[in-house]
């Protein structure tokens, strides 16, 4: 049932929602000039692995997905078994991500879709009164419901980094934002496609706005740290208190 997957042209981007991912995954797609193709279906946040989507995605001489996948066990078993051995992972100070992903809920385009609040509803990630709530009051929501699962999935991910059957590449949004052209090509060095000699196409940028965040890359201020001056005091010592302090320790998110 391997699918021989030795090239590493396959190139899967898993990431905590609203760390950049999108961006870095069109970036390299514009690159390598090849699809993207999922592999999830969302059920919430959260995507889940549909594994004829993982099969036709690794028949591709060349591909990018982009997702949002928990490491479960059936998730690892279903990588493993389908010969995809090497994985980006992307994290981000959950703080920030936290208050990028209530500003990303606000977009017509999910407030105004019955199925994307439908998933949304059902996951409990929000309640079904959740578009007419007040603004602190959502923001109250998701740090008391979505901070903590931000948290376990990232945990989860670095305890997955151990598994002898993965080359896991574990990356942050802040060195991303810091340095995008390094960033970049220490993707494509770890996937072995340095010795192609590639020159990075960044993606078009149409400037569509919704809610001020762009269309094209989804990024509204695109910087580390957005949290301190959009969170109240009261909901600044809940995301600092529920921080895990290994993580903060590791990525220097203080």
């Amino acid at each position: 049932m391997d699918s021989q997957n030795t090239t590493n042209k396959n190139i899967l981007i898993n990431a905590l929602p609203k760390s950049g991912s999108l961006y870095i995954a069109r970036t390299l797609s514009t690159t390598l000039s090849c699809e993207m193709i999922p592999i999830g279906k969302p059920q919430g946040p959260f995507h889940f692995i549909d594994t004829e989507a993982l099969y036709n995605f690794l028949s591709k001489p060349k591909s990018v997905c982009q997702e949002h996948i928990p490491a479960t066990d059936f998730h690892l078993n279903a990588l493993h078994i389908s010969g995809l051995k090497k994985i980006v992972i992307q994290f981000r100070d959950p703080r920030d991500a936290i208050v990028s992903w209530a500003h990303h809920i606000e977009r017509q385009d999910i407030a105004q879709s019955p199925w994307i609040q439908c998933f949304l509803i059902s996951s409990g990630n929000i309640p079904e009164n959740y578009y007419t709530l007040d603004w602190q009051n959502k923001l109250d929501h998701l740090i008391k419901h979505f901070y903590p699962q931000m948290i376990d999935w990232m945990k989860g991910w670095l305890r997955a980094a151990q598994d002898d059957r993965f080359s896991i590449m574990i990356n942050t949004y802040e060195k991303f934002v810091d340095d995008k052209e390094s960033f970049i090509q220490k993707l494509i060095e770890f996937f072995d496609l340095h010795k192609e000699d590639l020159e990075i196409q960044w993606p078009s940028d149409s400037s569509r706005m919704d809610k001020n965040i762009n269309l094209d890359t989804h990024f509204r201020r695109g910087i580390s740290g957005s949290h301190l001056d959009e969170l109240s005091a009261l909901q600044l010592e809940k995301v600092n208190s529920g921080m895990d302090p290994d993580l903060a320790k590791q990525f220097g998110w203080n």
